[in-house]
């Protein structure tokens, strides 16, 4: 009987232990200021924002949020960058092998978005992106491998934002 409630007892240690490092990884990511995290099945990226006026939102660092976004506002439009070379940053370095009808996902802790790759295209490498406001969705920009003057951009249309009920 002994062996039994020495066994419940570890396991509830373990159990107390992992929920204690699921609290203190979403406080670090609050702390780190992460908007939501990217998620590109077909190439195998899964890589967590930070918020536009995060010291770390830059691209030398990671994906790079271009512009004021409102995560909860299913009809604001998404801009992200990111590098396409060989380093450890090059997170859109396969970007090139998406097409139109992939799916990209946006995920925080309360929405989960989906959108679908409508079209793409280039446009010239000069530090500038243009958008319409009237194409809601998420655009995808990174080097263009094949022109280093020229950039690529992948629309993604919103399909569909789910509000994730939560229970505590």
């Amino acid at each position: 009987m002994k062996i039994i409630y020495n066994y419940l007892f570890l396991l509830f240690c373990i159990l107390l232990f992992i929920s204690k490092s699921s609290i203190n990884n979403y406080a670090e990511k609050n702390i780190n200021d992460y908007n939501f995290t990217l998620y590109i099945s077909k190439i195998n990226l899964t890589r967590d924002v930070f918020k536009k006026y995060s010291n770390s939102n830059d691209v030398s660092k990671g994906i790079y949020l271009a512009n004021e976004y409102v995560f909860s506002n299913k009809d604001d439009t998404l801009v992200l960058a990111s590098h396409s070379g060989n380093s450890s940053i090059s997170y859109f370095k396969n970007l090139d092998l998406l097409q139109v009808g992939d799916y990209v996902y946006t995920k925080n802790n309360i929405y989960e978005n989906i959108y679908r790759i409508d079209k793409t295209y280039t446009i010239n490498k000069n530090g500038k992106f243009r958008f319409s406001k009237k194409e809601k969705g998420i655009y995808l920009i990174t080097c263009d491998k094949k022109n280093g003057k020229k950039q690529l951009v992948f629309y993604g249309k919103m399909l569909k934002s789910i509000k994730n009920d939560l229970i505590f």
